[in-house]
């Protein structure tokens, strides 16, 4: 659980950060002409914290002498991703976007009813885990979104400018304010 608390309290703010700010990022990396892959950007970017989740069980399964698991998991991924992915391709690339953000929590569902009981967790670990990195990632989003539409900003390279450090302090605030022990440990762990 330690290491799903530190890998999410890095990824979700990541992720949803990504996610609020796909198009000024995609308009100052890439140029206008890509504007039409700002959904797909947003899309992976909510799918992605399933994904990152899902690849933790694999470590910990083998750790424990357990490999049988992750090869489970992989091919029922292979199953359903796929699948997700043949229903999706029909709506074009935001339909395959769709299809991550669509079967993605699926594989994890059924990879989390294996793995955890063999690794000695609960999915109410898990989720006390997740919840407050989550929590903060979510408010810093929604700022973030927020403070985008307030200011509507033409220029895409200013926006990010602003965007980008307000969501990376809102989220530290807010992060220490549900999630001391968590920022501590965070702290503790970068000084070693």
């Amino acid at each position: 659980m330690k290491g799903v608390r530190i890998v999410m309290a890095a990824a979700l703010p990541f992720y949803l950060g990504l996610a609020v700010t796909a198009e000024p990022l995609v308009l100052t990396v890439l140029g206008g002409k890509w504007r039409e892959a700002i959904p797909v950007v947003r899309w992976l970017a909510l799918a992605m914290p399933f994904m990152t989740l899902q690849v933790l069980y694999q470590p910990a399964c083998d750790a424990i002498g357990r490999p049988g698991i992750s090869v489970r998991n992989g091919a029922t991924g292979a199953a359903i991703m796929t699948i997700a992915f043949l229903i999706g391709i029909t709506h074009g690339v935001t339909g395959l976007a769709l299809a991550w953000v669509g079967g993605y929590p699926l594989y994890l569902l059924i990879a989390s009813r294996r793995a955890l009981p063999a690794i000695g967790a609960r999915a109410r670990d898990v989720i006390g885990a997740i919840l407050p990195p989550l929590l903060a990632a979510a408010a810093m989003a929604m700022i973030v979104l927020l403070l985008d539409r307030f200011l509507a900003l033409p220029d895409p390279a200013g926006r990010l400018a602003i965007l980008v450090p307000t969501g990376a302090a809102s989220y530290a605030v807010l992060l220490w304010i549900v999630a001391r022990r968590l920022v501590r440990e965070l702290y503790s762990l970068a000084r070693r």
